[in-house]
């Protein structure tokens, strides 16, 4: 370069840009190891007994993880990496089997495709079988009915997640090693994604381990979107950041990383759409000008992309905040946003609350009272690093502005859910895991004592059940 640049910022520079191992190498070895993953199960079939079926869907989820493992991981990060991605997919996919036989389902041999809890978790399950239904009658990924399309949450999520059924039978079980398989995609993409943003390969492990063994979705066997939708907003931000030195294959993959997004939630689409105009901005020296188009591109193509979904999904991205009533307070959640942040970071509170009967959802309740530690942890981690960077080199992470962007979302959305607050924590971690080990271990034990603390004082002052902090 011919600008007189300071030595660390030029490192910088080259590791992010000219790192053969900075992440650029990880998509064919996703697209192998689902293709390797989708065979072995295509080759057991669907009439396997339920037991029989659990176990090749998790031979093959296994399978997977092993060749993300040699084709990727081994050579970016090293060879200890397989002890963490075993370990994680070993635990996630342990304590999801062992919850749901112990807790949802002790019958569950015996009746497999029958599953009973709240509705949309059932809802899931029915969408999944539907969908399986359809490709068995007219064809593997043929065109699924219009009244599907049309009344169905999440309606391309879920038919990529009902794979499965088509693939292994109508097992409901199996979503344990589908979600953990996915979950430790996302760690694979969050390692990557540090290292493209300079991390070293200690830091990047670090990232990888605390991805992989992070508690949101760690009861695997649960039916929700969040496991495969954090997958997919993994590597909707990956692909753009990846191919941010050749902004012509934007042209494909900036409505790839939206669709991804869309599909997830509606809403975060217009969030790819943001982060895109953020690189592509960050490649750019600051003026008013530049600045003024940015913002205008941001708009003109976010309309864009509304009414090419309208037309051809039939719906609309904030098709929410001006159909439904329940919606329509926007503005007041947006003016009560230092308030909601506070309900966001603390999550589902008091712990204690487990030991209510009337309380819903209790079953899965203790991943999301761990995982608001690890939230806060990686906020307080971030902090100070970016902090720094920003005040040394005017630079901001891109999958950190991503996460950035969901939290925000996830706070100002109507009924505020744990997932919602979690699902974008983990792409701050390209920022926190530059920070040292030992400064994580005493970060999460701090954490975790003042929100044992917290809990016994909320007991002792008398607000059970005040519903304080459930207000928002």
């Amino acid at each position: 370069m011919s600008i007189a640049m300071p030595a660390k910022l030029q490192i910088t520079i080259w590791r992010t840009e000219k790192r053969p191992l900075s992440g650029q190498g990880l998509l064919l070895p996703l697209a192998f190891s689902h293709f390797v993953v989708l065979s072995i199960m295509w080759v057991f079939g669907d009439a396997l007994s339920p037991a029989g079926s659990l176990f090749a869907v998790s031979l093959a989820s296994l399978a997977g993880v092993i060749s993300i493992y040699f084709l990727y991981l081994r050579k970016a990060l090293g060879t200890s990496t397989i002890y963490v991605v075993l370990g994680a997919f070993l635990l996630r996919l342990g304590v999801g089997i062992i919850h749901y036989l112990l807790i949802m389902q002790p019958d569950y041999f015996g009746a497999p495709a029958s599953f009973t809890y709240l509705w949309d978790y059932e809802w899931m399950h029915q969408s999944m079988i539907t969908v399986s239904n359809a490709w068995h009658l007219w064809g593997f990924l043929s065109p699924l009915p219009a009244d599907y399309l049309l009344y169905t949450k999440n309606a391309y999520l879920l038919a990529y997640n009902a794979v499965l059924y088509f693939f292994s039978g109508v097992n409901a079980l199996n979503v344990a090693p589908w979600n953990t398989l996915h979950s430790i995609y996302s760690a694979g993409i969050v390692a990557a994604l540090g290292l493209r943003a300079g991390l070293s390969k200690k830091q990047a492990t670090l990232a990888l381990a605390i991805a992989a063994f992070q508690p949101f979705g760690l009861i695997s066997s649960i039916f929700w979107r969040e496991s495969v939708g954090q997958f997919f907003l993994a590597l909707a931000i990956y692909l753009l950041v990846v191919t941010q030195g050749r902004l012509w294959l934007w042209i494909p993959l900036l409505p790839m990383s939206g669709l991804l997004g869309f599909c997830m939630r509606e809403v975060y689409l217009l969030a790819v759409i943001a982060v895109a105009g953020f690189i592509y901005f960050n490649r750019l020296r600051v003026s008013r000008l530049r600045v003024i188009i940015i913002i205008i591109a941001i708009l003109v193509l976010s309309l864009a992309f509304e009414y090419g979904l309208v037309s051809l999904f039939k719906r609309s991205v904030l098709h929410r905040y001006v159909e439904d009533p329940r919606y329509s307070d926007l503005l007041t959640r947006l003016l009560t946003v230092p308030l909601r942040t506070v309900k966001a970071m603390v999550g589902p509170f008091p712990w204690y609350q487990v030991f209510f009967s009337r309380t819903l959802n209790i079953e899965y309740m203790p991943a999301d009272f761990l995982q608001h530690v690890l939230n806060i942890s990686i906020y307080i981690l971030t902090f100070p690093v970016a902090m720094k960077k920003w005040k040394e080199f005017r630079q901001i992470d891109a999958s950190m502005f991503f996460g950035s962007i969901l939290l925000f979302i996830g706070i100002i959305a109507f009924g505020m859910h744990s997932p919602y607050v979690s699902i974008g924590s983990i792409f701050f971690l390209p920022v926190a895991c530059q920070t040292d080990r030992r400064q994580w271990l005493r970060t999460l034990l701090i954490v975790f004592e003042l929100f044992l603390a917290a809990n016994v004082l909320y007991w002792m002052l008398g607000l059970t059940g005040s519903g304080i902090l459930g207000i928002l």
